[in-house]
Formats: structure tokens, C-alpha cells, sequence
């Protein structure tokens, strides 16, 4: 399967032995550092929330507006420390493929989305039903969460929609399934970037925002089960996230 040769090519080497003990490390150190680094955020955290709650009537707006940013800054932090520990686990973490009807999963992340794409006042459109993929459901559903959500962030029209559907169109590769978009598009130069870790083509002054991990970790999740994801985009005509996944069938 792909993702073993994505991690064991150690194997071909002398060192081979050593392998799953480094991983091993690897894993507690990047838990430990996870954990250390968000000690001091959560202290900063506790403290300018007590002062804006109690002596926020003290301050003036611009004061008030400093610590409110303050807390937005380490809730950012928090989560690219959450970004870093997920990517890093991800793969090494075993697949529980199954054939997994892909309604079901999209379902789901529309109803935890709910509140974000009520206050982004964005139509969701699924033109057809999704058929079923062999993945792994739990993984695959947080591909669907990102590029969704990412969909409907990155939108400045002001009659905004996603649109959620699949194709055959590819011969050589198995269900071709994409969220599509009316929002801001994306160069063609800056295609590449979006799949990089940490990278906003677009800073957003209000609203949810995420930390530019999504994109990143919703591409590994589609490797890692030996599939594509990419995207076809125009600037101010909006974008169209593709990935592929294999049916039952097909292996």
C-alpha cells in the first residue's frame, strides 16, 4: 500500500533496526514539546482574560481591543501547535479502511459546521448523493471538514455557495470527488502554496480563520490512502478542490 512506502523506506538501509525505536522517540518528543509549548499560552491565556474581565471597564477601547487581539493571537498559536502534533502522527497512524458511504460523513461535518456557515451565510449545494469510497471514515471525514469549511471562508461574493459533488471523469483513478466554490480564486503561481504548511494567501480581519494547516493535512489524509488532491482555480471565479479515493471495487 502507498502509505507503507512512504515509511518504511528505512528498511532498505543498515540502520533499519533502529527504526521503530526512533519513532518512538519521535512521538514522546513531539508530544513534549506540544504539551510544554502550550503551558505558557495557556497562562498568558488565563491572564489577559482576568484582566478583561476584571478590570476591563478600567481600560479605554484601544485597550480592550489589544487584549481581545492578544487572545485571538494565542488561540492561533494553540492551534498550529495542535497542526504540527496531527501532521506528525498522521503517518504513522494505521488506516481502518472500509467501504464508508460518503453522505453520511458530509452530513456530519455540515451539522458541526452549522453555526460558522449560518454566520458566513453560505449555501451548501449537493447536487447529487456521494457514493461510497474505501477509506478511512474518521480520517476522510476531516478532509471533507477542511475543504469545506476552507470553501466557504475564503469567499467575498456577496451571494456565497459551496458545492459538494463527485465524478468518474478520470479513468485511472477511482471516485474523483470536489468542493467547489464562487469565492475570492486563487493564481495559478500560488496553486502550490496552498498545500503548504502555515501558508494564508489571504489575511481575514474577522470571521473564522484557520492557522493555513488545513489544506496541508487534508492533502496527507488523500495520500495516505493512495489518492490525489489538487486544485483548479481562477482569480475572482472562485476554486475547485479535487481529490480521488478508490471504490471496493476498483482494488
Amino acid at each position: 500500500m502507498q502509505e507503507q512506502r512512504g515509511y518504511r523506506f528505512a528498511q532498505k538501509e543498515p540502520s533499519a533496526p533502529q527504526a521503530e525505536p526512533a519513532e518512538s522517540e519521535l512521538d514522546t518528543f513531539v508530544y513534549v514539546v506540544s504539551h510544554d509549548l502550550k503551558e505558557p499560552l495557556l497562562g498568558i491565556e488565563t491572564y489577559a482574560t482576568c484582566l478583561l474581565e476584571d478590570y476591563g471597564a478600567r481600560l479605554d477601547e484601544s485597550g480592550r481591543e489589544l487584549l481581545t487581539t492578544l487572545l485571538g493571537l494565542v488561540a492561533d498559536e494553540r492551534r498550529m501547535i495542535d497542526a504540527v502534533h496531527a501532521f506528525s502522527t498522521l503517518g504513522r497512524t494505521p488506516l481502518a479502511l472500509e467501504e464508508a458511504d460518503q453522505m453520511p460523513l458530509v452530513s456530519d461535518v455540515l451539522d458541526a459546521l452549522a453555526p460558522e456557515l449560518r454566520a458566513l451565510n453560505v449555501d451548501i449545494r449537493v447536487p447529487h448523493p456521494l457514493p461510497s469510497a474505501y477509506c478511512d471514515p474518521r480520517l476522510v471525514q476531516g478532509v471533507w471538514r477542511n475543504l469545506i469549511l476552507n470553501a466557504a471562508t475564503f469567499n467575498d461574493k456577496p451571494d456565497k455557495w459551496v458545492e459538494i459533488g463527485s465524478t468518474r471523469a478520470r479513468a485511472d483513478a477511482g471516485t474523483v470527488f470536489y468542493v467547489r466554490d464562487n469565492g475570492n480564486g486563487i493564481a495559478k503561481a500560488d496553486w502550490p502554496a496552498v498545500f503548504s504548511m502555515f501558508t494564508r494567501l489571504t489575511r481575514r480581519t474577522a470571521g473564522p480563520r484557520g492557522v493555513g494547516a488545513g489544506l496541508t493535512l487534508a492533502r496527507r489524509i488523500v495520500e495516505r490512502h493512495g489518492g490525489t488532491l489538487w486544485v483548479d482555480s481562477r482569480v475572482g471565479e472562485g476554486s475547485t478542490f479535487y481529490f480521488t479515493l478508490e471504490t471496493e471495487r476498483s482494488r
